[in-house]
């Protein structure tokens, strides 16, 4: 018998690494679109591994897939006496560490994190560019659904930012290979 489970625990696979596609909303200030969010695509490589079977460690970085460009509102980025200047928005990096906690229910495994996110926005305006790094606490939750011993699908909603009334939040999904 202990040959049969030292054999079972050689195959268990405990890290991962994976892909997430996310649309991010945050605040808008910066735009004079009369919207009061915007949207920004993200793509978050993850990677990870279970600590144990309910609680896992991840490291995940974010990268802008799509920048956000509209007229500015604020004089500050606009040049003198110029109306309907266009700026340019994105997020340099997120760099989020996370702690989940699951219960895993067959191949399926629902998870609340927690974590701190490290990141920097830039704003490209005419004449120059502006930049701005934060950092703050991370929270949400998801799901893994196992397709097998190694693929796994994912879909999470995580707030990565409440600094400053921004609010940087949304869904992701994506793929993770266990190895």
């Amino acid at each position: 018998v202990s040959a049969s489970t030292a054999q079972a625990d050689s195959l268990k696979t405990t890290g991962y690494v994976g892909v997430n596609y996310g649309v991010l909303k945050q605040y808008n200030r910066f735009f004079d679109d009369g919207k009061k969010h915007y949207e920004t695509d993200k793509v978050f490589i993850r990677v990870g591994g279970e600590i144990n079977e309910y609680f896992d460690s991840e490291l995940r970085l974010g990268l802008t897939a799509g920048d956000k460009k509209e007229t500015l509102r604020d004089t500050r980025f606009t040049p003198a006496g110029v109306d309907g200047s266009k700026g340019t928005f994105s997020h340099d990096y997120l760099l989020t560490l996370l702690l989940k906690a699951g219960y895993p229910i067959g191949p399926i495994k629902p998870y609340a994190a927690v974590g701190y996110t490290f990141g920097q926005e830039r704003l490209t305006y005419p004449g120059g560019k502006a930049t701005a790094r934060f950092d703050d606490f991370t929270f949400g939750g998801g799901i893994d659904i196992d397709l097998g011993s190694r693929l796994v699908v994912n879909a999470e909603w995580i707030q990565y930012d409440n600094m400053d009334g921004i609010r940087l939040k949304g869904p992701s999904a994506g793929l993770a290979w266990r190895f």
